[in-house]
């Protein structure tokens, strides 16, 4: 993960708020 650097944190970030806006959204 750590050799990946921006890159690998990035995604995870990215799917984070994917995940959130999905659950949101149904919650809503």
């Amino acid at each position: 993960d750590r050799q990946g650097g921006r890159g690998s944190e990035g995604l995870r970030v990215l799917a984070r708020d994917l995940v959130i806006d999905i659950v949101t959204r149904r919650f809503q």
